[in-house]
């Protein structure tokens, strides 16, 4: 059996895949596919939202652009007039800590866009990929995490530049949490023992933190 790829080797594989079809001159019928979506779409009162590989200088304003492959796209998109979106950064299927996916914002301060180019970041959007969480962990990959990317993007600014009270108060949020149902503490590390009995391990299971 043929290995399977890595996320960052399929990461790899679709930006050399799309540097491949730009060389073939596929962009101008991507455009043309894309104009034609966003008619049907809009005839049922529908918004398109396209990944950032179908950014061109004749895609119609209209269209959202989600960056997934980073700041750059999003840059790019606002610049040509679009509205866009942020995911790059909120992946938490990658397993980074809660201040990996806390400190990117899609509005740092410092942002080289103008004004009206600001107004036209929409925000960002958690992302979760499941091919490798199955039910038991499946919380436990996105709490409390998802959280401190809640925070990040409906925040004020000046609100979310303290990383070390973000996860004092990340650790309170992941109690509550877990009282109204979430197992994304207690299940994968009761899914460890044979027995049953749960262990705490780990820094994610440590009542006194959260990944």
């Amino acid at each position: 059996m043929a290995p399977q790829p890595t996320h960052r080797g399929l990461y790899a594989r679709a930006r050399h895949g799309e540097g491949r079809r730009q060389n073939r001159g596929q962009a101008p019928l991507q455009t043309y596919f894309n104009r034609r979506v966003l008619a049907m779409l809009q005839k049922r009162g529908k918004i398109m939202v396209g990944w950032d590989e179908i950014l061109g200088p004749d895609l119609p304003k209209e269209i959202i652009i989600q960056s997934w492959r980073g700041k750059k796209w999003l840059l790019d998109a606002v610049k040509q007039g679009h509205p866009a979106l942020l995911s790059e950064g909120y992946y938490l299927d990658l397993n980074y800590s809660a201040a990996a996916h806390y400190l990117p914002d899609p509005l740092p301060v410092g942002t080289p866009l103008t004004p009206a180019q600001q107004k036209l970041v929409l925000g960002g959007e958690v992302a979760m990929w499941s091919e490798f969480a199955d039910s038991v962990i499946v919380d436990s990959r996105i709490w409390p995490r998802a959280a401190a990317v809640a925070e990040r993007l409906w925040s004020p600014q000046a609100t979310t530049q303290n990383v070390a009270d973000m996860y004092r108060r990340l650790n309170l949020v992941s109690v509550k949490l877990e009282a109204l149902g979430l197992r994304h503490r207690s299940a994968p590390a009761q899914a460890a023992r044979p027995d049953g009995w749960l262990l705490r391990r780990g820094p994610a299971a440590h009542p006194g933190r959260s990944n």
